[in-house]
């Protein structure tokens, strides 16, 4: 895979210490981009978990923005709509011109992993997010924090919005689901049972049910005046 550059800065980013930069990856981010402009599916497979700004080049973000874009108005996402809808906002030239899409298209990633590059994104966002908000701690405690109390549990409010932010996406595309269905509805009528799911033993409530399936929750309950029994 080709080294991609940065190509039109960064935006909401920590700031560097001592020369040292925040953690990216360059490689993973053009590789994400290259495979959403050339397979149909590499987009349903990132689009669930990665955002514009998760992206530290702010080239891709905007590439990605345009991905995002094109697939909500039910458009190809390839690298001619991504560079016409950049090109029809005058923001081509921002991410290096048709000379730079074309750079990251080739950047030959292996589409199959190309949900393994966005988590890469996703983490390395994710930590700069952290370093954004120590240094804006930093910054506040050195300068007027108000009560210390309140600005403390603000910094620990601050860490923990970005600690409970999902590393990955519980969404399923429907038509994994659809051939999971059928697959299970088929094993058991193979089995020349109506019970899809798992039997609980009660005949009535299972002939209702198929049984107890993955992803349901059952409650039972009575009314309040009915006396209730256990032995």
């Amino acid at each position: 895979m080709e080294k991609l550059r940065v190509v039109g800065g960064q935006a909401a980013e920590p700031v560097g210490i001592e020369g040292r930069i925040p953690p990216h990856d360059l490689d993973a981010e053009g590789a994400v981009l290259s495979a959403v402009m050339i397979d149909p599916l590499a987009f349903d497979k990132v689009s669930e978990l990665l955002r514009p700004e998760h992206f530290y080049s702010e080239a891709h973000r905007r590439i990605f923005e345009a991905a995002v874009e094109l697939s909500a108005t039910g458009k190809p996402v390839d690298v001619v709509q991504v560079a016409t809808w950049l090109r029809d906002r005058d923001r081509l030239a921002q991410v290096g011109g048709m000379a730079y899409l074309t750079e990251v298209l080739n950047a030959a990633p292996a589409v199959a992993n190309v949900a393994a590059y966005g988590r890469t994104i996703h983490e390395k966002w994710r930590v700069r997010q952290l370093m954004l908000a120590c240094q804006r701690v930093m910054a506040q405690g050195y300068s007027g924090y108000g009560e210390a109390q309140l600005f403390i549990d603000s910094a620990e409010q601050a860490v923990y919005d970005i600690a409970r932010t999902r590393e990955s996406s519980s969404v399923q595309l429907l038509r994994d689901v659809v051939h999971e269905t059928f697959r299970r509805i088929e094993k058991a009528n193979a089995r020349g049972l109506r019970i899809t799911g798992i039997p609980t033993g009660f005949d009535r409530y299972d002939r209702i049910t198929s049984g107890l399936h993955d992803g349901e929750l059952t409650i039972v309950a009575a009314p309040a005046w009915v006396r209730r029994v256990s032995s």
